[in-house]
């Protein structure tokens, strides 16, 4: 066997570490979740894609079968199957609004929670750390066997055998995206989502003024002792007002193009303030 290819195992890690590197930087410079969400399933398709690509006639050694298929695979299907729920889950958040949002998310949970129920099997044997029955849950599926999908759990002694990859997968992407919905609910609770008879206030004006300022009260730092991220104040925005801001560092970059100021409705605000003070001082 050539040497290249039985250096396969530390290629895994290296393909593994580029995955998460690339998704790492897709999280950091995508302020809109749904883009990001849309431009990491093709990152985790090209990786997914060189990963099997790689494993084309190779030829484990001993417990390396069982690792590809019960760690390495599903790392970099889980994550796959991930950012298309999560695709899918932004989606449906922008068509429900606001105040459809919270009942959404929990439905979501519930969905998670059955992926849990259908493989109690499994998700307890991950959790437990068990590796008696690696050699019959992790392996490559030939023509004489299976690969679990949802609704399968462990498989019967007289059937045929079932590779549990996919499930694995299944389960972890299960977990990532448990975790990002109960965030989403807890901020939403926090911030007064669907508090019983609070006004609906939409904003009215360009999303270039709400962009501009909140980059504003961003630099001024009134938002959890200057602590809070310009993405957090955008998001509340978004939510307060009922506006879809759009990818706004590139508004905000247009924003610094402008010829006739930067601060327009800063500015615009402060002559109408003023406006105001000045009739109120004249009825007095």
């Amino acid at each position: 066997m050539d040497a290249a290819i039985r250096g396969i195992p530390a290629d895994w890690e290296a393909l593994k570490q580029e995955l998460d590197g690339r998704l790492a930087l897709l999280r950091k410079e995508e302020s809109r979740m749904l883009s990001m969400a849309t431009k990491a399933i093709l990152v985790c398709r090209e990786m997914l894609q060189i990963l099997q690509g790689r494993l084309l006639g190779y030829s484990f050694s001993p417990g390396e079968e069982v690792q590809f298929y019960k760690e390495i695979k599903p790392h970099f299907l889980c994550q796959l199957i991930f950012y298309n729920r999560l695709q899918d889950l932004e989606l449906q958040r922008m068509a429900v609004g606001s105040s459809g949002t919270e009942k959404l998310l929990l439905k979501t949970l519930e969905g998670l929670a059955e992926i849990f129920n259908k493989h109690g099997f499994i998700y307890r044997y991950l959790k437990s750390g068990s590796h008696h029955f690696d050699d019959k849950l992790f392996f490559h599926p030939t023509n004489q066997s299976a690969t679990a999908l949802i609704g399968v759990d462990f498989p019967s002694e007289s059937g045929f055998p079932v590779c549990f990859d996919h499930v694995v997968a299944h389960l972890h992407a299960a977990e990532m995206l448990r975790s990002y919905v109960e965030k989403l609910i807890e901020d939403g609770r926090q911030a007064g989502m669907n508090v019983p008879g609070l006004p609906k206030i939409v904003w009215t004006d360009s999303k270039a003024a709400l962009i501009e300022l909140g980059y504003a009260l961003h630099a001024a730092r009134v938002f959890n002792n200057g602590k809070a991220d310009l993405k957090d104040i955008m998001e509340l925005f978004e939510m307060t007002f009922h506006v879809d801001l759009g990818h706004f560092p590139r508004t905000f970059q247009e924003i610094l193009s402008r010829k006739k100021g930067h601060t327009n409705f800063i500015d615009r605000l402060r002559d109408m303030l003023l406006r105001r003070i000045d009739r109120i001082e004249e009825r007095h």
